[in-house]
């Protein structure tokens, strides 16, 4: 292998320790010699609110978040959550239902969190690259990387989460919101390629992109299988339809 092209990914979304701290996952690649590695700290997030229902809804999913890192979903306590929060019992049961709701609106913005991690390691690389084949290599490799048991476990839970947050208006709004700001992020990201040379796309970019985020919610079906052969015929399938959507510029 050349020493410009993307070797497989030497760890990914590493299990951090549970705590305080906020939760820091890494993405490493190896680029010839050098090992590239992106790091995003999975804190607290900070929300831009429209209104003190929004307001109230973040300063829930603060204090949610601190107690869910501490002590896990099956020790979580939703009483903890009202008391450190400083916000009234009727309020958190207005804006979440119930306790599922409250994890599941934590869930939610770690996933987001996570898809947008995934994009700032795409936008870094599509600006770093020179070819179209290194592109596609590294969209290869982090298609790889996902593939690992952390990569499962997110996506099966993510499903959970997305099924829970139908049944709450508020959280089903954030995710709306939410998912339309990763799905620009990755169009600006194709429209970078495109305008560096390194693609050409033969479909709408709207219609790629959301074809792309789609698969990483299908590829649950192919986790069920529970194999190494069907992970890699996937990708190979994957990658071979995102060639034909997004091939090199001619």
């Amino acid at each position: 292998m050349d020493d410009d092209e993307f070797r497989h990914p030497v760890g990914v979304a590493t299990e951090p320790k549970r705590g305080i701290e906020p939760l820091t996952y890494a993405l490493r690649m190896r680029k010839g010699h050098h090992l590239m590695t992106w790091t995003y700290p999975f804190g607290v997030v900070e929300r831009k609110t429209r209104n003190n229902g929004r307001e109230t809804m973040a300063k829930i999913l603060e204090h949610a978040r601190l107690e869910l890192d501490a002590v896990g979903p099956v020790k979580f306590n939703i009483l903890r959550v009202i008391e450190s929060s400083g916000v009234s019992r009727s309020s958190m049961y207005h804006h979440f239902k119930n306790r599922d709701g409250v994890i599941a609106a934590v869930e939610v913005a770690r996933m987001s969190e996570e898809a947008a991690f995934i994009n700032l390691v795409l936008k870094q690389t599509i600006e770093s690259v020179g070819t179209h084949r290194e592109a596609m290599d590294a969209i290869r490799t982090v298609l790889v990387a996902t593939g690992s048991d952390l990569g499962k476990k997110l996506r099966a839970h993510r499903i959970a989460v997305i099924a829970t947050a139908q049944t709450i208006p508020l959280l089903s709004e954030q995710m709306r919101e939410d998912q339309k700001k990763i799905d620009d992020d990755l169009k600006d990201i194709l429209r970078t390629a495109e305008s560096r040379g390194l693609t050409s796309p033969i479909a709408n970019v709207d219609g790629v992109v959301h074809l792309i985020t789609s698969l990483f919610i299908g590829r649950t079906m192919v986790d069920i299988l529970g194999t190494e052969q069907a992970d890699a015929a996937w990708v190979d399938a994957t990658m071979a339809s995102l060639e034909h959507l997004i091939p090199p510029k001619r």
